[in-house]
C-alpha cells in the first residue's frame, strides 16, 4: 500500500477539524477529495505532506510512518502543489521548475536534472516562457510552473490542493490528463477539487468529506444525487455525455 492514513484526527488549537480519518491509497491510484468549503480538505493534504501534525493517528508512506524520514524523505517521497498564492519569487520559469530536483541531490544539478525540466516543461507547453520571471505569468500559467517542479521531483505520492482552479477549460482538461498519465507510471495521485465533474471523469477512487469527517468512499458511484445533496446541500440530476455521466445542478436545497 503507497499510503495508509489510521485513527488520524486534527485540530486547530482546540477546534477538530479532521476526525479518525481512516484511509488506504494504492500505487497508481487517483484519489480526488471533495467536499464544503471549511470542510478539512487542505488541511488533511498538508498532514499527509507532513506541513502540519496530527493530534493523534499514524500516516505511513510505503509502511514508513512520515515522522520518521525525515525532511528530504519526505520530499523525495511526496510532490506538494498548494493552492494558489500571489507570491512570487524572482525566479525564472526554468529556474523554479529546476528547484523540484533539489531533494535528489547537491546545489549544482547534473544534465540529467537539466533534461528533466525540459521534458515536463515541453509536456506542460511552458517551453516558450521558459525565461520569464514568474511574477509576470498569469495565474494559469503560474500553477502549471507549480505543477512541472512538483512532478520533476519524481515523488512516489502527488498531492494537489485545488490544482485547475485557476485555469480555462481547454487547460484544466490538458492538466488533468498530463496528470492522469502519470498514474500509468505507478505515480499516486491525491487531489483535492470543487469541481464534482473533473472528479467524476479523471478519479478512480472518491473521498467526500463532511464536517472533517470521511462522508463517503469508493468510485464514480459515490458521487450519487444523494450523497451530493448531503453533503453539498444541493440538488442535482444525472445526464449522460459522450465522456460519461455528468452532474447538472438543479437547485439549492432550502
Amino acid at each position: 500500500m503507497k499510503l495508509e492514513i489510521a485513527g488520524m484526527d486534527f485540530a486547530y488549537d482546540r477546534k477538530l477539524v479532521l476526525k479518525n480519518v481512516n484511509l488506504k491509497v494504492k500505487e497508481g491510484e487517483f484519489l480526488t477529495i471533495i467536499g464544503p468549503n471549511a470542510s478539512g480538505k487542505t488541511t488533511l493534504l498538508k498532514c499527509i505532506n507532513n506541513i502540519l501534525k496530527p493530534k493523534k493517528g499514524t500516516i505511513k508512506v510505503d509502511g514508513n510512518d512520515i515522522n520518521h524520514i525525515g525532511m528530504d524523505g519526505v520530499a523525495r517521497k511526496i510532490g506538494y502543489v498548494p493552492q494558489m498564492s500571489n507570491r512570487a519569487f524572482p525566479t525564472t520559469v526554468f529556474d523554479t521548475v529546476l528547484m523540484g530536483r533539489r531533494p535528489h541531490g547537491n546545489w549544482k544539478p547534473s544534465d540529467s536534472d537539466y533534461r528533466l525540466v525540459s521534458e515536463y516543461m515541453e509536456k506542460l507547453d511552458l517551453q516558450d516562457i521558459a525565461l520569464r520571471e514568474i511574477g509576470e505569468l498569469s495565474g494559469g500559467q503560474r500553477q502549471k510552473v507549480m505543477i512541472a517542479r512538483a512532478l520533476v521531483q519524481e515523488p512516489d505520492i502527488l498531492l494537489l490542493d485545488e490544482p485547475t482552479s485557476s485555469l480555462d477549460l481547454k487547460h484544466q482538461l490538458e492538466v488533468m490528463e498530463m496528470v492522469d498519465k502519470q498514474t500509468e507510471n505507478g505515480l499516486t495521485v491525491v487531489m483535492t477539487m470543487h469541481d464534482l465533474n473533473l472528479a467524476l471523469r479523471f478519479s478512480e477512487k472518491i473521498i467526500m468529506l463532511r464536517q472533517g469527517k470521511i462522508f463517503a468512499y469508493g468510485g464514480a458511484e459515490v458521487l450519487d444525487p444523494v450523497n451530493i445533496e448531503k453533503v453539498f446541500g444541493v440538488k442535482v440530476s444525472m445526464a449522460h455525455g459522450s465522456c460519461g455521466p455528468v452532474i447538472v445542478p438543479e437547485s439549492c436545497v432550502i
